[in-house]
């Protein structure tokens, strides 16, 4: 079973591609899941494997990915294999090292982990914007081979090291900036809709954790659930969204 969360689409996509390679059933965790792990159950037939894919968010899971995979109720055999593949602009910094630590703590068998190189989504901060044209296209050209040769290495089971991105400064960008950014950049707050916004729902339709109603006026509003996937952003045919100021002339995907 492939069980994954995607924020704009590039995990979707890698995920549709391995789930055809391998015949796995795929799975899209529900809003409810991410919310409430607890109150859901992964259930895995004897032999089944587990692969779990997810973005990188600021060198790390996705907070909430991060709390599904360690509180869900798992009802699977001890030998159960778990793999992994995390889709991310550049690097993954110690992303496999906190994935394999949480799925060694459920009991499961852990295996290998892989990283997808995809388009450069995340816009909310200085100097961080999306890929130019010919960066973009690179990347998409390359991943059909890419996740090709990774489900010819999951199909395979042979053991090896994670073939992975770490990229340089990994643990600092992991354990430092990533808690820096967690309790000071990831606040739904600073959302908001310009004059530029029509009312059309496609932001509070597509959210991934259900998390935008509406708001003054009709136009969306941001809860406390948010994810900082920036689908929202990424989605709106007006480019109405922003993120206080920091995504200012920044481009979509």
């Amino acid at each position: 079973m492939i069980v994954y969360f995607s924020g704009t689409g590039n995990t979707r996509r890698c995920a549709e591609r391995l789930s055809e390679k391998l015949g796995e059933e795929l799975h899209e965790l529900s809003a409810h899941e991410l919310r409430q792990p607890r109150s859901s159950r992964l259930v895995l037939a004897a032999g089944e494997r587990l692969i779990t894919m997810f973005p990188v968010y600021c060198w790390g899971m996705p907070v909430q990915v991060e709390q599904y995979l360690r509180e869900v109720p798992v009802d699977a055999a001890p030998e159960t294999e778990v793999w992994m593949v995390a889709t991310c602009g550049d690097d993954i910094g110690c992303t496999a090292r906190m994935w394999r630590g949480t799925m060694e703590d459920r009991g499961l068998r852990v295996r290998r982990a892989f990283s997808v190189q995809m388009p450069n989504t995340y816009v909310c901060m200085k100097g961080f914007d999306v890929d130019k044209p010919e960066v973009y296209k690179a990347k998409m050209e390359a991943m059909p081979a890419r996740v090709d040769a990774i489900a010819a290495a999951i199909a395979s089971g042979a053991d090896g090291a994670d073939d992975i991105v770490p990229g340089s400064w990994a643990w600092l960008k992991s354990y430092v900036v990533r808690p820096w950014f967690k309790a000071f950049k990831m606040s739904p707050w600073k959302f908001y809709a310009t004059e530029e916004c029509t009312n059309c729902g496609l932001c509070q339709r597509e959210c991934p954790m259900e998390n935008i109603v509406p708001g003054n006026g009709g136009r969306p509003g941001w809860g406390n659930h948010c994810a900082l996937c920036l689908r929202c952003y990424h989605r709106c045919p007006r480019h109405a969204i922003r993120w206080g100021d920091a995504t200012d002339g920044k481009g979509q995907v």
